[in-house]
C-alpha cells in the first residue's frame, strides 16, 4: 500500500498527528524488545518539535550539525 497519498490527504485536512494515519494504512505492532535490537536506547523515537530538537536528533544519529541541513530549515550555520 502506498502511504504517501494518505499522508497528503491528512496534511491537506490540517491533520498532522501521526496517530491519525494508523487507521488508514496497514500497521504492525512491534515490541520494544524487538526495536532494541536495532536501537538499544530507542533514540529513533526522539521527539522533534523545533530546530534545537532537530540539531539534537542529528547529533544523536551521529550526523553532526551541518549548515546544509540548517539551511533547509531556515536556520543559521
Amino acid at each position: 500500500m502506498d502511504v504517501l497519498p494518505q499522508i497528503e490527504k491528512l496534511l491537506a485536512a490540517g491533520r498532522r498527528r501521526p496517530i491519525e494515519l494508523f487507521p488508514l494504512v496497514r500497521t504492525r505492532l512491534v515490541s520494544a524488545d524487538c526495536l532494541r535490537q536495532a536501537d538499544p536506547q530507542l533514540q529513533s523515537f526522539f521527539n522533534v518539535n523545533g530546530l534545537a530538537d532537530y540539531r539534537t536528533a542529528l547529533r544523536l544519529a551521529g550526523l553532526g550539525e551541518d549548515a546544509d541541513y540548517d539551511a533547509q530549515l531556515g536556520g543559521r550555520p
